[in-house]
């Protein structure tokens, strides 16, 4: 009798308990209950700037024709240097170096290789080195222009002037065929030997093709500089050479390479909730956004990475930056 009454008096106890329990569900759906310990924490992590940095090193390889026809044109290439070059004097990231030769096979490199003067980023100056080596190129070379046989044989001479990993871009200007003794196929096959990685080799033509409304004995179609291109697909873009916007050609030029360059970059460990993300240096924010919005770092969603457009905020090389953010729990 005495256990039948403690039972009855425990379900009086219990049953508003269990009726406030289901006004609750009826009210919310359900009760979620989170224990703050298995609550997802904050991700930071700090990265040495040193470190960040990406496969941004670029080896640039001109060849520009110097036979009779091409004086004017050479000046436009002097003339519009600085538009092509301030997408790399301009980067803070971009370790770039240039080699200039012409369409003389027997001659010798004007610039870029041990010997003849060097151009890279360690320049503080480096536009009038490269107009001046333009101006020596004069017009008094080779009558029978060959690209692909000067190409090969200065990088046999010359091994030290491409980098171990660095990315290569030949660009010629020419206005006649190329005549070189090597195929495309050939040429193709030697450069991929003396570079090490084809889908690192960018590609581009200036040239007065008698179809884009230049004159001169060039004909694009049918042509070793049309099979080249489209052998090298994505990697290879042309131009006019008589273009009355030569100088905007170079500055896309210039572009282009630089946004082929792989950016440096943190890999995010899990996914972030991407509001929250906060870049530090020094305990301030860095701006997120492109650079021409005065950004210096963004979000790659598919790669789930920050990407660094500047790192001129951190000019040594034991500093570090710190990279916030609430991860995802959904």
């Amino acid at each position: 009798m005495r256990d039948q009454q403690r039972r009855q008096l425990s379900w009086w106890l219990i049953a508003p308990l269990l009726f406030g329990l289901l006004q609750c569900s009826k009210d919310t759906e359900f009760l979620h209950h989170v224990d703050p310990l298995m609550a997802p924490r904050a991700s930071i992590t700090h990265h040495k700037v040193r470190s960040l940095k990406g496969d941004s090193d670029i080896d640039i390889l001109w060849v520009i024709d110097n036979s009779g026809s091409m004086g004017d044109d050479q000046a436009a290439v002097i003339a519009n240097t600085s538009l092509f070059m301030n997408e790399f004097t301009q980067s803070t990231m971009t370790r770039w170096k240039m080699g200039l030769i012409s369409t003389s096979d027997y001659e010798n490199p004007y610039l870029g290789f041990n010997g003849f003067g060097l151009l890279d980023w360690t320049l503080s100056n480096p536009i009038p080195i490269f107009q001046s080596a333009v101006a020596r190129l004069g017009t008094d070379g080779d009558i029978t222009e060959k690209e692909y046989d000067p190409i090969v044989n200065h990088l046999r001479a010359h091994p030290d002037f491409l980098r171990p990993k660095a990315w290569l871009a030949t660009i010629i200007l020419t206005d006649e065929p190329e005549q070189s003794r090597l195929s495309t196929t050939v040429f193709l096959s030697e450069m991929a030997t003396l570079h090490g990685n084809s889908k690192r080799q960018l590609f581009y033509g200036v040239l007065a093709a008698v179809e884009w409304g230049c004159s001169g004995g060039l004909y694009y179609r049918g042509s070793k500089f049309e099979e080249l291109f489209n052998l090298v697909g994505k990697n290879g873009k042309t131009f006019s050479l008589c273009s009355p916007d030569f100088g905007i050609n170079l500055a896309e030029i210039g572009k282009d390479i630089v946004s082929r360059l792989d950016k440096p970059r943190v890999s995010l460990e899990s996914r972030p909730i991407v509001e929250s993300i906060e870049v530090l240096y020094l305990g301030k924010r860095l701006p997120a956004g492109f650079p021409a919005d005065g950004g210096v770092w963004t979000y790659d969603f598919e790669a789930n990475a920050i990407i660094f457009y500047d790192l001129s905020f951190a000019p040594g090389d034991n500093e570090f930056v710190t990279i916030r953010y609430d991860p995802d729990a959904g």
